[in-house]
Order: C-alpha cells, then sequence, then structure tokens
C-alpha cells in the first residue's frame, strides 16, 4: 500500500482486516488491538471488520511482510514462466 489509506479497502496501515463471523466467533470487537506473530516476526495492528473470508486476515503491504519468510515470498506463477512476487 503507498497510501495512509488503502483505496480499495479504506483500511488504514496498521489494520487487519477480519470477517464479521470471526470477530464474532472469538467474541472481539473491532478497532482491537492485536499481534499476529509468525516465526519470522511480528505484526501490531487493529481489527478491521471487512468482506473477507471467515478463516483469513488481511494486513497490509509492507508492513506485513515480516510474516512472511524470505523464502516464501517468491513463487513461481503458475500462469507465466518467470518467477512473480508473491
Amino acid at each position: 500500500m503507498v497510501r495512509e489509506v488503502d483505496p480499495l479497502t479504506g483500511a488504514a496501515r496498521d489494520e487487519v482486516l477480519i470477517s464479521q463471523e470471526d470477530l464474532d466467533r472469538l467474541r472481539i470487537a473491532p478497532g482491537a488491538r492485536v499481534r499476529l506473530r509468525s516465526a519470522t516476526g511480528s505484526f501490531e495492528g487493529r481489527l478491521r471488520n471487512a468482506l473477507i473470508r471467515s478463516g483469513n486476515l488481511e494486513v497490509p503491504r509492507p508492513e506485513g511482510n515480516i510474516l512472511l519468510s524470505a523464502s516464501r515470498t517468491w513463487i513461481r506463477s503458475p500462469w507465466s514462466p518467470t518467477t512473480t512476487r508473491w
């Protein structure tokens, strides 16, 4: 994301998109502060209700890249013989 607010989703750079179903299931309110952790790092942000499939989260790029290992950030696209950014 280049701007402070994503023009497509309306989310700020520190917001984590989550479905209403997951918010209800976890009994967490939109705007709650969360820390997402992986083996490679962590991302702190606020939850934002979004039209996203239950069981998934969306974080902004490049801020959320810390959650991915370097070996997983490059993949070979099935539609192209060249390596593309994931």
